[in-house]
């Protein structure tokens, strides 16, 4: 999820070039609504929309009771002060990512949360 258009369409080049499926989102509820309409593997999530922020997104995904609760949510964010990692982490996020976006780290903390992710739901 993604407000700026400009950033939306970066990072879905990145995405579409290391072989990803994007669907985009303007907003929180944009997200949500996306959510209930097909399986994705992975959100990243824009930390500053308007609207619903990143944070009450993943809350509500984190709150919703729907198989889609435990979806791995990576921060996409400007914001890189210390502590800000831990915040989105304990916040109910699995990963973080510093805008601007650097390919190798999106790619990195994609896979980490996805690993960790189905190491959860392995019998």
């Amino acid at each position: 999820m993604e407000d700026n258009t400009l950033n939306q369409e970066f990072i879905s080049l990145f995405l579409q070039e290391g072989g990803y499926t994007v669907t985009a989102a303007d907003n929180g509820t944009g997200a949500l609504e996306n959510l209930e309409k097909r399986s994705f593997d992975a959100v990243l999530m824009d930390v500053q929309m308007p609207g619903m922020n990143g944070l009450e997104t993943t809350k509500r995904i984190r709150n919703s009771g729907r198989a889609w609760a435990r979806i791995p949510v990576i921060a996409l964010t400007a914001n890189n002060m210390a502590g800000d990692r831990e915040y989105y982490l304990a916040s109910g996020m699995n990963g973080y990512v510093e805008k601007p976006v650097n390919k190798a780290q999106l790619f990195g903390e994609i896979e980490r949360c996805l690993t960790e992710a189905h190491a959860d739901t392995a019998p």
